[in-house]
């Protein structure tokens, strides 16, 4: 088993400098993430029995605070906050792991794939922010290497502050479902075409089955889109229950629809 390790810190000088420094050590939060994913997807193939399972991801911040987190069916989010219109609008993010990490975003969703030794092991779900009326801020990642940087656009409007903005690290498919956060939800109820752009969480199930529930995923998501708004009509998340069967390729997907509560966030 692997242990995964994601940094915080607004610069690499401020990251090397606080990783060196036993005081500055003793001030940093630091949040396990322990890895619930759901194995039984694994296929008994060479290709997925080679992948790498970390067993956690740390989240450590190096410099400011993470404001508040909240526990997640399939992770964590964790939020921080721009408090006035003079406050930095960015936070950059390293993530280590035991071998070759690399970070990958997806053009459609804005979501980071985390690869480790070149297999991917969890999602950045796509960024979101909101100001203190509850409005959307423009915000999105950038990356290179092993890091990555939330941007919040906050000169593209008026917005009342403090405005806040989230990682949510995800580990994917947790016993046989797949749960979607409230802001994924939300926007899936309001178009079919945000339920096609959805964080890619079946990147993380190996092939055949994560790809065809990706073909599944593409091909309904007008059914997502009515699910998702019968779960905001009810203040709830939409999670979605996955079956993969079938010894033919590409094997069958099922899938069941309902809501949930704890955690939904």
């Amino acid at each position: 088993m692997r242990t995964a390790k994601l940094i915080l810190a607004t610069s690499p000088t401020v990251a090397m400098t606080l990783a060196t420094s036993q005081s500055a050590a003793a001030v940093s939060q630091e949040f396990t993430i322990p890895n619930n994913s759901d194995t039984r997807f694994v296929e008994k193939s060479s290709t997925a029995s080679n992948s790498p399972t970390p067993e956690s991801a740390t989240l450590r911040v190096l410099d400011g605070t993470i404001d508040s987190t909240k526990l997640t069916p399939s992770g964590e989010q964790f939020e921080w906050i721009i408090p006035t219109a003079d406050s930095a609008t960015t936070r950059t993010f390293e993530v280590e792991m035991d071998g070759a990490v690399s970070l990958q975003i997806h053009k459609e969703s804005g979501a980071i794939v985390v690869k480790l030794d070149e297999s991917p092991v969890a999602i950045i779900k796509s960024p979101w922010a909101k100001d203190a009326n509850g409005l959307d801020v423009p915000t999105y990642f950038s990356g290179e290497g092993n890091r990555f940087t939330q941007h919040v656009e906050t000169s593209s409007g008026d917005y009342a502050y403090p405005i806040t903005a989230d990682p949510r690290f995800d580990w994917g498919i947790v016993s046989g479902h797949a749960y979607f956060s409230k802001e994924e939800t939300r926007k899936m109820a309001a178009s079919s075409a945000a339920a096609a752009a959805v964080s890619p969480f079946w990147v993380l199930v190996p092939p055949p089955a994560g790809e065809a529930i990706g073909y599944w995923w593409v091909s309904n998501s007008y059914s997502v889109a009515a699910w998702a708004t019968s779960a905001i009509a009810q203040d709830k998340c939409l999670v979605l229950k996955f079956g993969v069967t079938g010894t033919k390729l590409p094997p069958s997907v099922g899938v069941s629809p309902d809501h949930y509560t704890d955690g939904c966030v």
